[in-house]
This record gives structure tokens, C-alpha cells and sequence, in this order.
């Protein structure tokens, strides 16, 4: 609801809750670490991911579900900035040493990209070499949800499950 090139956003608003993020990590605030995570997840601008991405990679430690609110919080990012988010949400997706609750919400925040049938393809294919059973029935279960959204070149990627 702000103009495109709203620079107070990227300049102020943006880094002021990263900041005020990063602060309340540090005192172990929990109640304001969620308040924050969600705050810039509704801004859905490709500038949170600075703020996210160095918890999301494990660089730095956070619990297990606040690394899950980032991950949710992705949601509007991966509506609007479809080639931002996906990169960032496969890449968790992918990493079979990841705990198959943000693997899982990973599968469902791609879907919200909208994803090609290219991306579908390679998670198709990546139940093959999966070991997390939750993680698979992700898979399987928003492929066939997107197949009968989408037709018939989606469903051809369910065969390959």
C-alpha cells in the first residue's frame, strides 16, 4: 500500500525492524522475536531476507520454530517476489539436514510462488533421494493439489512421484 519506490521503506522502516529484530534475539525476547519476524514478513519486501537469511542458513542460532516463523513469514514475499523467495525457500527445501517441519513449510511457501513446471520437475524428482517421509507427503500432496489447480502439464508431474 505504499508506492513502488517508497524509499523511507528501505531506508528507515525496513532496517529499524531488522534492528529491533536482531535486539530482541539478543535478550531472548521471544514475544517481540515474533512480533518482529511477522512485521517484516508483512512488508514483503526482497530487503527482509538481510534480516532472515543468516538465521534461515543456520549462521546464526535462533529455536527451531522461530527459523518456522521466518519461513511462513515468506509468504507474501513469495507472492509478490516469486524470484526472490524461491531460490531462498528451495534451497531449504533441498537441504536434507534440515528439520522436516521447515523443510515442509518450505514445500508450501514455494507453492505460494507459483511455481514452473520446471521447479515441480526437480521436486518431483527430489522424492526419490528424500528420507523425510512428512517432507515427501508435503511433496506429493501440493503437486496433486497444484495438478488439479493447474491441468494438465502440472499433472504430468505427478506421474514422475
Amino acid at each position: 500500500m505504499v508506492p513502488k519506490n517508497f524509499r523511507p521503506l528501505t531506508e528507515k522502516y525496513i532496517p529499524y525492524l531488522g534492528k529491533e529484530l536482531q535486539k530482541a534475539i539478543n535478550e531472548g525476547n521471544s514475544p517481540k522475536i515474533q512480533v518482529y519476524i511477522r512485521a517484516l514478513g508483512k512488508i514483503a519486501h526482497p530487503d527482509i531476507l538481510q534480516y532472515f537469511e543468516p538465521y534461515l542458513e543456520g549462521q546464526r542460532d535462533i529455536s527451531n520454530y522461530q527459523r518456522l516463523l521466518m519461513v511462513t513469514a515468506l509468504k507474501h514475499l513469495a507472492n509478490l517476489h516469486p524470484d526472490v523467495a524461491t531460490p531462498v525457500l528451495l534451497s531449504l527445501y533441498e537441504n536434507l539436514g534440515e528439520d522436516h517441519e521447515i523443510r515442509t513449510a518450505a514445500v508450501f511457501m514455494i507453492m505460494e510462488t507459483n511455481p514452473s513446471a520446471n521447479i515441480l520437475q526437480r521436486m518431483a524428482e527430489f522424492t526419490n533421494i528424500d528420507t523425510s517421509k512428512q517432507v515427501i507427503a508435503a511433496v506429493v500432496s501440493a503437486i496433486t493439489s497444484a495438478a488439479k489447480l493447474q491441468g494438465s502439464h502440472t499433472q504430468q508431474m505427478y506421474v514422475y512421484i
